[in-house]
Order: C-alpha cells, then structure tokens, then sequence
C-alpha cells in the first residue's frame, strides 16, 4: 500500500536524519517498538491518532506523512529511493538555479561572441 510506504520513508528519513535507533525513537514518538517497526515494514496500518502524533513529531502535516513528498519534475518514484526524497527537493531547487546560471552563461557567451565579431568585422 502506498500510504504504509511513505509513513515508512518519512520515519526511516527522521531516524537516520537524528541517528535513532527503532528503540530510541519509539520512545520519543511515544509508540510501543513493536509497532513502529511494523510501520517501517509496512505491515500494518498507523490509526488516525498515531498519524497525527508521528506527522507533529517529524514536523510535517498529517497530508504530507501519508501523502509522501512531492518529488520535482522529471523524477518519478522509480528514480528515486524514498529515503532520498528530502534530498531530491532540494536537488529540484538546485536544478532549476543551475537551468538559470547556464542561461545566463550562455547569453554572455553569446553576447561576448557577437561583439568579437563586429570587432573583426571593423578591423
């Protein structure tokens, strides 16, 4: 199911983002471990409750736990580990910066080629 997915993602994300083991964060989301490893095994449904109290704790919606992240254009799931979704936001953002640099490069380039040539043209 792709919901039990992205739960699964988020929580390994955090996990290793703040370097937990499934003991250590079980107790700061206040879960038994034996339920937040059946979450990031995806064996079973998170209730309503426990969406609510994991999405507060990760910092992120209720929407954007069960929902996954929005990867940017061009990268489709099959691209890109979930646990690497962070990461390919901010790749989407970089790209796009590094679209416009190299428009801009090649602008100067063209303009700096079209002013040598009027200067051979008037040599």
């Amino acid at each position: 199911m792709k919901i039990q997915k992205n739960i699964a993602a988020a929580i390994k994300s955090a996990m290793e983002e703040r370097n937990l083991s499934v003991v250590e964060f079980s107790k700061e989301l206040g879960i038994g471990k034996t339920s937040l490893q059946d979450y990031l095994n995806e064996d079973c449904n998170m209730r309503a409750d426990t969406i609510e109290l994991v999405s507060e704790k990760l910092g992120i919606t209720p929407a954007q736990l069960v929902s996954g992240p929005v990867l940017p254009e061009g990268l489709s799931e099959d691209m890109v580990h979930p646990l690497l979704y962070p990461i390919a936001d901010d790749f989407g953002k970089l790209r796009e910066t590094i679209l416009n640099v190299s428009d801009a490069l090649y602008k100067l380039e063209r303009k700096v080629n079209s002013e040598k040539e009027e200067s051979d043209n008037n040599a």
